[in-house]
């Protein structure tokens, strides 16, 4: 659903994701959960956008209804990620600010990798 010009809404299954359009690409704010990054991408598509022009990800926090398909979305699509400095640190060691044994993904220096930890 476009909200304004420059900003669409995703339905997220437990938190909403914004599609933001502006002279640099596309930026996304949060992901939702794990396991549908294929439907966001979707979407994006749907909004008529190429879905390689997504190249930032802004996590507003490290909940899993948030950055849960942080690692996938960047393993397709290598954005660069910006969070804050307590996301970003719990994110570094995989883990989600509310639940310290879920995967969810490296973030270091804008890129990420997907590892399976557990607490």
């Amino acid at each position: 659903m476009q909200i304004r010009p420059e900003v669409y809404l995703i339905e997220g299954k437990a938190s909403n994701i914004y599609l933001c359009i502006d002279d640099d690409g596309l930026a996304l704010i949060d992901t939702g959960m794990p396991g549908e990054q294929d439907r966001v991408l979707a979407e994006i598509a749907r909004f008529g956008f190429p879905p390689d022009k997504l190249n930032r990800i802004l996590i507003t926090h490290g909940d899993i209804d948030h950055a849960g398909r942080l690692a996938a979305l960047l393993e397709t699509t290598g954005a660069r990620v910006f969070a804050g400095e307590l996301t970003a640190q719990s994110l570094q060691k995989g883990k989600s600010l509310q639940n310290a044994d879920t995967v969810l993904g490296v973030v270091a220096g804008g890129c990420c990798v997907s590892h399976p930890l557990r607490a």
